[in-house]
């Protein structure tokens, strides 16, 4: 499974960083979320434009179900 954060599964990408275990430091929290604090930075509109295409990916009320059903799918595959 490539993928383990519902905005990724979703949309089947990687634009949302995941960070396991020892990858969680501090640091790399901030080397990511630093860029996405300003709305000035191109990082910070390319963040919300993905989060409209989850949006638009689980459509209407009832997401929650969808969200599993995709993750299943993606589990399934391989």
């Amino acid at each position: 499974m490539k993928n383990i954060s519902i905005p990724n599964l979703v949309v089947n990408d990687d634009k949302v960083s995941e960070f396991l275990q020892g990858e969680a430091t501090p640091e790399n929290l901030m080397k990511e979320l630093i860029p996405l604090l300003k709305i000035e930075n191109p990082e910070y509109q390319e963040m919300l434009d993905y989060f409209d295409l989850v949006e638009s990916k689980l459509g209407t009320p009832g997401a929650a179900g969808r969200v599993v059903e995709i993750a299943d799918s993606v589990l399934r595959e391989g």
